[in-house]
């Protein structure tokens, strides 16, 4: 489960962030994968870490390249509950980093209904 608010931010950019992703890596190739570095701050941060899960899981197209992603958040919110956090890290496992300020509160909501990060956060 994710933040309503937060995909439907997402949703609104998803296909048009695709098309783009497909035309500037449409020269990958197996042996030559693209990298892929996703960023974000705050709210950024939130769609970020939605189009890096999407785009880490998504197959390549017949005969390109994988790409490879990464993705770097600065004050980001929590996404998602403890279940998306878990597939988050397993998809993205050492190429995903969560920067925060210890004094920034936008890192500490939503505080309710089991939201979570899905990276440990680097002060």
């Amino acid at each position: 489960m994710v933040h309503s608010g937060f995909l439907n931010a997402y949703d609104s950019v998803k296909v048009k962030v695709f098309t783009l992703v497909d035309q500037i890596t449409e020269s990958a190739t197996p042996s030559k994968p693209w990298r892929v570095r996703i960023t974000g701050h705050s709210l950024g941060g939130a769609i970020a870490t939605l189009c890096a899960y999407d785009l880490s899981a998504r197959p390549p197209k017949t005969g390109a390249g994988s790409l490879e992603v990464s993705m770097y958040t600065f004050g980001a919110p929590r996404v998602g509950n403890k279940a998306f956090a878990k597939v988050f890290d397993e998809r993205l496992h050492n190429r995903a980093w969560r920067i925060t300020n210890a004094s920034d509160i936008v890192p500490s909501v939503p505080r309710l209904m089991g939201y979570s990060h899905a990276l440990p956060r680097l002060v």
